[in-house]
């Protein structure tokens, strides 16, 4: 791990955020003006914006204890989704099914980051699929759909999943509500950060509740199965991982994908690449230009890659050498569904900058 490689990626985002530049005013509480907005709209990154709760001071305007209340819960849901991650890999061990954790779960081992997310990705053969499946109902999961309205997992319907599962390469959410007690967590707490972020939580029955989301993928796309991120997977701190060059380029390919198709998303995963990339040698960083171009994804991961300077992460030379040749499309190219521009407005919800 490298946290001071999370801590400059972050930094730099936050200088680079739209409504919020280095000089910004603090409002005599320590905490530059917008940087609790910042913290609230990137909640995956919270506690790396805002620092430990002792931080706390008397008379802190709304927003910003908001916002560190939104960094403690975080705080709280990774470190219950770390323990997840040991009880299943365990178990997933001991059945002998081939898997790995990828995307946020990877990204916070390999850099340090304190970022947390909705769901634990987990990889495994696809010939295992059903196996894995039956050892996460016995774990205690079940399938459920998100309720926006309502806040809450509720009851699938099961026909219609199953037909989406049939064409698509992951399994449908699988959820366990883990109920805490008053002295771990405050409902009142719950309450307020759940109405501003999409944090897993809600409150039942007058108790805090948790939602552990596992997403079970066969495939990575529709054309690339988990096979070879499965033979490349590592083992760190007892967890069977996505190795560097697979979570640098499953980064690239979220926040693209992510970033270029909607306003105001995936700002925090500029920092997972910063940081994921920064780690890595330069032979990594080809490896993983190899596996981006196999997700059919050269052109968004060359708008992505040619920010990275800005974030204090110099381009090595394969890097520096992708972006070069992406800069002028080759003769008759047409736009295609990966090249669909540059996604660093978007994600601060702006058609330009």
């Amino acid at each position: 791990m490298n946290d001071d490689a999370g801590r400059r990626s972050l930094a730099a985002l936050v200088d680079l955020a739209p409504w919020l530049g280095p000089r910004a005013e603090s409002r005599g509480d320590g905490v530059p003006s917008g940087l609790d907005r910042l913290a609230i709209e990137l909640w995956q990154v919270a506690p790396h914006l805002l620092g430990p709760s002792s931080d706390r001071c008397d008379g802190e305007r709304p927003q910003l204890r908001l916002a560190r209340d939104l960094a403690d819960l975080a705080e709280l849901t990774a470190r219950l989704q770390d323990d997840e991650l040991g009880r299943l890999g365990a178990r997933l061990d001991e059945e002998g099914i081939r898997h790995a954790w990828m995307k946020g779960s990877a990204v916070r081992r390999w850099t340090g980051l304190r970022r947390v997310g909705r769901d634990l990705d987990l990889a495994v053969w696809p010939e295992e699929l059903e196996r894995a499946e039956r050892l996460l109902l016995e774990a205690g999961y079940s399938a459920a759909d998100w309720n926006p309205r309502m806040r809450e997992f509720v009851r699938p319907d099961l026909e219609r999943r199953r037909l989406v599962e049939a064409e698509h390469y992951e399994l449908g959410y699988l959820v366990r509500p883990v109920e805490l007690s008053p002295q771990r967590v405050s409902v009142d707490l719950v309450s307020r950060v759940a109405a501003v972020c999409s944090l897993p939580w809600t409150v039942r029955s007058g108790r805090a509740v948790l939602f552990l989301v596992v997403d079970a993928h066969h495939g990575i796309n529709p054309a690339v199965s988990t096979r070879r991120l499965l033979r490349d997977a590592v083992r760190l701190d007892g967890l069977c991982l996505a190795d560097r060059s697979w979570s640098i380029a499953l980064a690239v390919y979220k926040l693209y994908w992510e970033g270029v198709q909607r306003f105001g998303r995936g700002a925090h995963q500029c920092a997972d690449v910063a940081a994921l990339v920064a780690t890595a040698s330069p032979a990594e960083h080809a490896r993983a230009l190899e596996i981006v171009i196999e997700l059919g994804l050269s052109a968004g991961a060359a708008y992505v890659l040619r920010r990275l300077p800005s974030l204090g992460v110099p381009l090595s030379a394969p890097l520096a050498a992708h972006v070069e040749a992406m800069a002028e499309p080759l003769p008759g190219a047409d736009l295609g569904p990966n090249d669909l521009g540059d996604h660093w407005p978007r994600i601060w919800g702006r058609r330009w900058l």
